[in-house]
């Protein structure tokens, strides 16, 4: 059986001063660091979060800004396209008609000298004409 005498009471005063000063040596910083370190890796898990929400952002605005310079980059080669396809049009234009200027040059060329040779050979016929009658008349006679 257990007896109350003054040990059990000195045993109790030890126990409880050694539990107050464990409390303040050990405890207390234990329970105070690991505070800290739950409001560290809360403050980080915040920060991570609002860095991966301004790499979303980021990335978001680049792909759109990508997207507007591709846009762009299809727009001014459709312009150019389309500017190059009508300067080649009016070279063709321009060349056709200098095509067509060409050949009515050409065929009145053609009908002056078809002119200038019927007047030619007209008088040449008219003089080999009397030519021929002129011999045939020769011999007639």
């Amino acid at each position: 059986m257990i007896d109350l005498n003054v040990t059990f009471f000195i045993q109790l005063a030890n126990f409880l001063i050694f539990l107050v000063l464990l409390n303040h040596i050990l405890i207390k910083p234990m329970v105070s660091m690991l505070q800290k370190r739950r409001t560290t890796m809360e403050g980080s898990a915040a920060q991570v979060q609002s860095t991966d929400e301004l790499v979303a952002r980021k990335k978001a605005e680049y792909e759109d800004a990508l997207a507007q310079a591709k846009k762009e980059a299809k727009d001014y080669a459709e312009a150019e396209r389309r500017a190059a396809l009508a300067q080649q049009e009016a070279l063709l234009q321009e060349a056709r008609q200098e095509s067509e200027a060409l050949l009515q040059s050409g065929q009145q060329q053609i009908q002056q000298q078809m002119e200038t040779s019927r007047k030619q050979l007209s008088g040449e016929a008219q003089s080999l004409a009397e030519l021929i009658s002129s011999k045939l008349m020769g011999r007639a006679s």
